[in-house]
């Protein structure tokens, strides 16, 4: 028993220092590390995000998603919640650059705007200002409720119903003119 105690000290010993080891780096490069290990485990889905701030710099991962890179932002002032900037592709230089065996984007966030490799930042569409329009447009009411999708159908069940008694009146009509006219 005593060799099984002495055992569990020794492996709490190494757990707590390799804890604290971890802490301290994780706030020695300001979140790069465990960032950097999401990105790494994504397979390539998600993306490096070094955001300047107002104060100092930190790290995040972030998604692009339909031309929109999404990440979470830990600024007071504009908001902890999730950031969207769209990312021209198209006549501009491409800001993704690898660092470290993953895809990196700079981020100013004063200006809500992607920064170049040379850390010159490229005019976009401000997401920020019209997040609320997006969210408005996918979270919009449908045209048609289920009510007026059902009077839809039976209206055009009425309308198709009635051409086909109409052709059935008509084509009858034809029969009997033929068979007065014989």
């Amino acid at each position: 028993m005593i060799f099984l105690t002495e055992i569990m000290t020794i492996m709490f010993s190494y757990v707590l220092v390799m804890g604290i080891t971890f802490m301290i780096v994780g706030m020695w490069f300001r979140g790069l590390f465990i960032s950097f290990v999401k990105v790494k485990l994504s397979g390539g889905r998600m993306i490096l995000v070094n955001v300047k701030g107002y104060t100092h710099n930190y790290w995040r991962a972030g998604k692009v998603i339909e031309g929109f890179l999404r990440y979470k932002g830990i600024n007071k002032t504009k908001g902890k919640g999730t950031k969207l900037i769209s990312i021209p592709f198209e006549n501009v230089v491409n800001p993704v650059y690898r660092m470290g065996t993953v895809s990196c984007i700079n981020i100013d966030e004063d200006k809500n705007v992607i920064m170049t490799p040379s850390l010159e930042g490229i005019e976009t569409f401000d997401a920020d200002k019209y997040d609320n329009l997006y969210e408005r447009t996918l979270y919009q009411p449908p045209v048609f409720d289920d009510n007026q999708k059902i009077l839809m159908i039976v209206l055009g069940l009425i309308v198709i119903g009635l051409v086909v008694v109409g052709y059935l009146e008509y084509q009858t009509l034809q029969q009997l003119g033929e068979m007065v006219t014989v």
